[in-house]
């Protein structure tokens, strides 16, 4: 087994928190003693090299999703959901009066 330095091991850790733990880009809402478990799991391998890399951090989400983790949904506000552009809101309004012409000249 492949004895992985606890620096190199602490940097592993805190490169993935920024990925799955609380508030990471892929935030899972992992606890740092459960990521640290899993880094440790993936540095331990004997199949692979160990780089700290993409790779790793990869095998350390599979471990996480098998242990029942999965991303955590975001709950949106209205202050979140991107409105229409200005232009969307023009062409929008050209629609609108284009029908609402077709309609007054029917009648």
């Amino acid at each position: 087994m492949r004895k992985v330095k606890a620096n190199e091991l602490n940097a592993f850790v805190t490169y993935c928190g920024m990925f799955y733990g609380p508030n990471g880009i892929y935030s899972m809402g992992v606890p740092r003693g459960v990521l640290r478990t899993a880094c440790k799991l993936v540095s331990c391998r004997n199949d692979i090299p160990f780089d700290g890399d993409t790779i790793d951090r990869e095998a350390v989400a599979a471990i996480l999703h098998q242990l029942g983790y999965g991303e955590e949904e975001e709950a949106k506000t209205l202050a979140d959901i991107p409105g229409p552009t200005d232009q969307e809101r023009q062409e929008a309004v050209e629609a609108f009066n284009a029908e609402y012409r077709e309609i007054v000249a029917d009648v």
